[in-house]
């Protein structure tokens, strides 16, 4: 069989070779660029078979050449690919496809490839060019040769071509399985559903690990690997592909905070599933005791702390030493050790009225752990007779407030390139602030500065609600030349005004800030718009109080998925009394799709 289905392939291309004559090379203009994607979708009935089954396709209404067969030479080819790109697929004078890498040959009808076919109306100058599908049927995958070898997705349709090249295709993607070096099935693919990276992460010293739950239901075709990315709150994404469910990566950097998400393989990428985050430790680093205020007595002290927070052993016993600190003075001599990992306080008694001293809390591990001694403030041991005089003072109930100082804007880390965008270098802080500028500035109305407006370190809290406006200019795109994006974008890029979060609330639980974007809207004409997809961030944390913890949110990538909700740019965990400053850079892909033109957008930002 495969000798006859040669000798046919043969007499076909004499045929064509005769038929396409001068002029049947396309120019390079003619070709499409990489990763086009098709016009449309075929439509293969049965959907699902062996392979030994015969088929027919359906083309969406509309399906045409560029051009007629008859008077501008345009063909139309079959053809069956395993190729990643095929849109780079060209065709020899025999119609076959020829793939930039993998496997590729055309379908056939009664044992004849179906190539070189003619568009309707071939024979009428300035025909239509429709492509002309139903009714055909196509021989089974088994009679193709070569036919495939290998289970997997294949890309299966039918190409308009002038010469060589591609001009607009139609296809889909379908699922084969291949048994014993036939094919035994073919069916619909769909790409499969994320994994689930299990919660939580196990962390070590520049390291986590930890496993994925695969997805159900099971897809077809199976899983084949697996992406893991762990994505640093600052600096690049570190990328394992591998096909098992366990992973672990190394050489990461403790004490920074990364988020972790996973992608599933089946001859396409699934969505990313949700990430978890996780912080790599030294395990043989310990912080000291957080001490807290010295409590006094007659000839008495209390002494008290907050035990370290990273205790993954079975945690320390403390050291307490009490010196006397002036010179000259007998020692007082208190030495209190080996207190457990339980103990939060010590009482000292029978001391010295009128000694001055310090208390030393030192926690103490396994070894090689270490941590470094914590003293309290010198104090004043009272005496025993003693005499008390009460004072009151009101502390304000303190507010949660968001606001900004237009100008201003904080360092920036250098940035690895992204899609559409070269690496972006580091930038330094800018300091020197503009007027808040708006059409609505607190109790002044439309224009000037708000007269409760001082600066945005530390704004007042009885105005809570600073709603200044600050502007932002990405200046002029540019054309993105290079990468998958060449040619379909305009980038641009910026960042936006030091934003400064002050929570003085009593019993507050900590805070989100959030980013909201519009579209941008064409400033002549309204009608024209680009979605807020388009804009991503990398956001940072430039600065924050002393007892506060901030995290900058993970990046966002325009497209991928952009700004297209409210998200997130930093947080800040509970007991985070203070003020915290942050920052983001910013990066915009405009699509050659819309119309040239200056366009306006808003961001809006929310604390709560």
């Amino acid at each position: 069989m495969s000798i006859n289905h040669k000798s046919k392939r043969l007499a076909a291309a004499m045929v064509a070779m005769t038929a396409v004559a001068a002029g049947m090379f396309a120019t390079p203009t003619d070709a499409l660029a990489p990763n086009t994607a098709p016009n449309g979708l075929v439509t293969m009935t049965p959907a699902n078979g062996t392979g030994n089954s015969t088929f027919g396709f359906l083309v969406p209404g509309g399906a045409a050449c560029a051009g007629d067969s008859g008077s501008g030479g345009y063909r139309v080819q079959s053809y069956i690919t395993n190729t990643i790109d095929s849109s780079q697929l060209t065709f020899n004078a025999a119609g076959e496809p020829v793939a930039p890498s993998g496997y590729a040959v055309p379908l056939s009808n009664g044992g004849t490839p179906y190539s070189n076919q003619n568009t309707a109306n071939a024979t009428v100058a300035g025909g239509t060019g429709a492509i002309l599908v139903a009714g055909t049927v196509f021989d089974g995958l088994n009679t193709l040769f070569p036919q495939p070898t290998t289970s997997g997705v294949y890309k299966i349709g039918v190409a308009c071509t002038l010469g060589t090249a591609m001009t607009n295709f139609y296809e889909k993607n379908i699922a084969i399985t291949v048994t014993g070096g036939v094919v035994t099935a073919y069916g619909n693919f769909a790409v499969t559903t994320p994994p689930t990276v299990v919660s939580p992460l196990v962390a070590g010293s520049g390291s986590l690990s930890g496993t994925l739950t695969a997805p159900s239901p099971a897809p077809t075709p199976a899983v084949s690997s697996y992406t893991i990315t762990a994505t640093p709150t600052v600096g690049a994404p570190v990328v394992i592909t591998q096909p098992g469910l366990a992973f672990a990566f190394s050489g990461l950097t403790n004490g920074v905070t990364y988020s972790v998400g996973a992608t599933a393989f089946n001859g396409a990428n699934s969505a990313p599933s949700a990430a978890v985050t996780g912080t790599p430790f030294d395990v043989n680093a310990r912080p000291p005791v957080v001490l807290n205020p010295v409590v006094l007595g007659p000839v008495s002290a209390t002494v008290s702390w907050i035990a370290p927070a990273i205790t993954p052993d079975a945690g320390p016993f403390y050291n307490v030493i009490v010196t006397n600190t002036v010179t000259g003075l007998p020692a007082v001599g208190v030495t209190v050790s080996a207190l457990t990992a339980a103990s939060t306080s010590v009482s000292l008694t029978t001391l010295t009225a009128g000694a001055s001293l310090t208390v030393s809390i030192t926690p103490v591990y396994a070894l090689p752990a270490t941590s470094t001694p914590a003293a309290t403030p010198t104090f004043i041991v009272l005496g025993n007779s003693l005499i008390i005089q009460d004072i009151t003072v009101t502390r304000p109930q303190g507010a949660l407030v968001l606001t900004q100082v237009c100008g201003v804007y904080g360092a920036l880390d250098l940035e690895p390139a992204s899609p559409g965008f070269a690496q972006l270098a580091a930038k330094g802080a800018t300091t020197a602030p503009g007027a808040p500028t708006g059409p609505t500035l607190g109790a002044n109305g439309a224009g000037g500065v708000d007269p409760n407006y001082t600066n945005g370190l530390y704004p007042s809290p009885a105005s809570p609600t600073y709603p200044t406006h600050c502007n932002i200019s990405l200046g002029t795109a540019t054309l993105v030349t290079t990468g998958a994006e060449a040619g379909q974008y305009y980038a641009a890029s910026g960042q936006i005004n030091q934003v400064t979060v002050s929570d003085t609330r009593d019993g507050q639980n900590g805070w989100t800030l959030n980013g909201t974007m519009s579209p941008f809207v064409n400033s002549t004409n309204s009608a024209v718009t680009f979605g807020n997809n388009s804009m991503g961030w990398t956001p940072k944390v430039n600065g924050f109080s002393v007892g506060q913890v901030v995290t900058a949110a993970a990046r966002v990538l325009p497209n991928a998925p952009g700004l297209v909700a409210p998200t997130t740019l930093a947080s800040a965990t509970t007991a985070s009394l203070g003020i915290a400053q942050m920052d983001a850079r910013l990066r915009l892909l405009i699509p050659v799709s819309a119309p040239s033109g200056l366009y306006n957008a808003t961001l809006t930002f929310s604390v709560a």
